[in-house]
């Protein structure tokens, strides 16, 4: 999972679990963009992968 477009460099985790947990990504937007894009992003190959239950916390 990763976020982009949001006025910094791309961040994004590698997961290699099979189970659910709980993975931060930090991100601090442009002075002028105040949108981001969150994905979801699974490589080549026959093993599944799943993202769901995404929340954005805003951090003062």
């Amino acid at each position: 999972m990763g976020v982009k477009s949001f006025g910094g460099t791309e961040t994004y985790l590698r997961g290699s679990t099979t189970s659910y947990t709980q993975q931060p990504i930090f991100f601090t937007t442009g002075v002028s963009t105040t949108s981001a894009g969150v994905y979801c992003y699974k490589n080549s190959g026959s093993a599944a992968g799943y993202c769901d239950d995404y929340s954005l916390i805003k951090l003062s």
